[in-house]
């Protein structure tokens, strides 16, 4: 055989194996992309930096005269006013609500929601979801359309976990006594955790039926021996405007501790304390459920 044969040989052995080694490493890539896939939304929770940073940015509050009697009570970011806490009188032990806000973020309907909240005397903490640039929002609010964001099921459930667990880390708040609120979006989250820490669950502005999401969304996961109140106004048009929309009630056959009302009004329909019927629900069920104050 001539050199110039043995060259060519050798050339095309080495390219072989050159096409043999692209084609492992390409493999070796698609398998290390497919690993790195997000997983679907309603099945995996990241307690990611997202949610951290949304509870530290997001807003607490405790009503004047709840810490002590003449304190001025206490109102801010969460990372703005924290400072405040090493004042606490010692033996200070509040019951607190994670607030979880509806899909247009901490509006002003939140706010009434948390100033309620405050005065009956809980520690109100609620996160921010939108703090973070990178959420994007899961509904038009005044067109009522819901449903854009498919991760946003994933987000509000991982503001539930580290809500949990920066909670735990404040020596003043009754650990037996932490309600979970939610509004709209919110109580979609609320109502879609299965966790028992709860002393009690509040949902409002949501059906617990699909609606304009997916329907893995659909139910009620609270456990069926920690209480929970649902309401929710028939004619609330991010449901149906005629009225047929149906409640969490019909997911709470197993619930001893449930209640489930429907208000029959027309007007401000998607925020519970503007109805005086639902503004005494509430507060009764909440009552019900606070420690007493020795």
């Amino acid at each position: 055989m001539s050199l110039l044969a043995r060259a060519r040989k050798r050339t095309c052995r080495a390219a072989r194996h050159a096409t043999l080694a692209k084609a492992l490493c390409l493999g070796a890539c698609l398998l290390a992309l497919a690993a790195m896939a997000p997983k679907p939304p309603a099945r995996t929770v990241d307690m990611a930096p997202a949610a951290l940073q949304s509870w530290r940015n997001g807003i607490v509050q405790i009503g004047a005269g709840i810490i002590a009697k003449g304190h001025r009570g206490l109102f801010g970011r969460l990372r703005l006013v924290e400072h405040h806490f090493a004042g606490f009188p010692p033996g200070t032990k509040l019951p607190a609500v994670l607030y979880l806000h509806d899909c247009p973020g901490l509006k002003i309907e939140a706010m009434r929601d948390i100033d309620e909240l405050a005065a009956i005397g809980f520690a109100v903490f609620a996160p921010d979801s939108f703090d973070n640039r990178e959420r994007k929002s899961d509904c038009v609010r005044f067109d009522f359309v819901a449903g854009l964001n498919p991760d946003a099921y994933v987000q509000r459930q991982a503001e539930i976990m580290v809500g949990l667990a920066e909670l735990s880390k404040i020596p003043w708040i009754d650990q037996s006594a932490i309600i979970l609120y939610g509004l709209g979006e919110g109580a979609l989250a609320a109502a879609n955790y299965p966790g028992h820490e709860f002393r009690g669950v509040v949902l409002t502005g949501w059906t617990c039926g699909a609606a304009q999401y997916t329907a893995d969304v659909a139910g009620l996961k609270t456990p069926a021996d920690i209480p929970v109140l649902s309401l929710v106004s028939r004619y609330d048009p991010w449901f149906d405007r005629t009225g047929h929309a149906g409640t969490c009630g019909d997911y709470m056959a197993d619930h001893k501790y449930g209640q489930s009302i429907v208000i029959e009004n027309r007007g401000l329909h998607h925020i519970s304390w503007m109805d005086d019927r639902a503004t005494q629900a509430i507060r009764r069920f909440l009552r019900n459920l606070m420690p007493p104050r020795l």
